[in-house]
């Protein structure tokens, strides 16, 4: 696959409807196999397909308490009849994505992976032609396709910044960045890394991948690819932003916020983490 049809098949928006109002946020496709036989290409069966967004996209935040979308809708891509790629919505009720998701066991991780395998599978025997829905998966972590990262590697965010997008092809939106604290640490004690690059609300849930490249030197070895290759790197999940000390102007204290075009990337192994340990909703809601 070319790393434009890659790009294009991988991710999705999705949007969350919430007595107060809607929202808008990004997700992407995330697939477990079946154990690989031995070394080398290979068929393996998926055993699940997941729709990975963060978990404030799916649950409204508040100091007492966090409550579900009443309705979500996320979007698969079909083929029409002249080619041309569009939209299909799929639409999940409260009661029926909640059952089917799962979030990371640690509350403050901001990630969330819903099961939509079997809703693939019904729309492909009711005839409707998906585009494939090509997912992202562990084997796509750096380092374990011969993609290493550092501090100040190029990465790319891809996703829906405030609902933008291509619409006439629905293609996501790619924008760029770099690696911006120390790669491999927990920024602050915090499970993620942070990003140079300047994203908007709605990017949240969006994949942040390695520039892909076609060529890669491992061991001392130029090694080259056909199709330009990627690592999944982590989930992009808001601004970063701190409140500095503040400043005494006569009888007012002022204090301001800044972040720098800095943002969260929550480290691509906590999304392994919560398709396979995560928790219910119901053990995940605060009070």
């Amino acid at each position: 696959m070319s790393i434009d049809d890659a790009l294009h098949a991988v991710s999705t928006i999705i949007e969350s409807k919430f007595p107060v109002g809607d929202s808008q946020a990004t997700a992407f496709f995330y697939n477990q196999f079946e154990p690989a036989d031995g070394d080398g290409p290979q068929w393996r069966k998926v055993t699940e397909t997941w729709l990975v967004t963060n978990r404030h996209a799916l649950l409204l935040q508040s100091e007492q308490a966090e409550t579900p979308a009443e309705v979500i809708i996320f979007n698969l891509r079909q083929y029409t009849a002249s080619g041309k790629l569009e939209w299909v919505p799929i639409e999940l009720a409260s009661d029926e994505w909640t059952g089917r998701a799962l979030f990371h066991p640690d509350p403050n991780v901001d990630i969330a992976a819903i099961r939509i395998s079997d809703l693939i599978v019904e729309g492909v025997k009711a005839g409707v032609n998906y585009m494939s829905t090509w997912g992202l998966s562990a084997d796509n972590f750096a380092g374990k396709n011969n993609i290493d990262i550092s501090t100040a590697s190029d990465v790319l965010v891809v996703g829906y910044p405030k609902g933008f997008y291509d619409k006439a092809n629905v293609f996501p939106i790619i924008k760029a960045g770099v690696v911006a604290s120390r790669w491999g640490l927990s920024f602050e004690g915090n499970p993620y890394f942070l990003i140079d690059a300047k994203l908007f609300p709605g990017s949240s849930g969006s994949l942040v991948i390695s520039k892909p490249t076609d060529v890669v030197v491992k061991d001392g070895n130029v090694l080259h690819s056909e199709e330009k290759q990627f690592a999944l790197l982590g989930i992009f999940s808001g601004a970063y932003q701190f409140t500095e000390p503040p400043v005494q102007v006569g009888d007012l204290s002022i204090s301001v916020t800044a972040g720098y075009d800095l943002g969260i990337v929550w480290y691509a192994e906590h999304i392994e983490t919560t398709v396979v340990s995560g928790e219910v909703l119901a053990h995940s809601l605060t009070s």
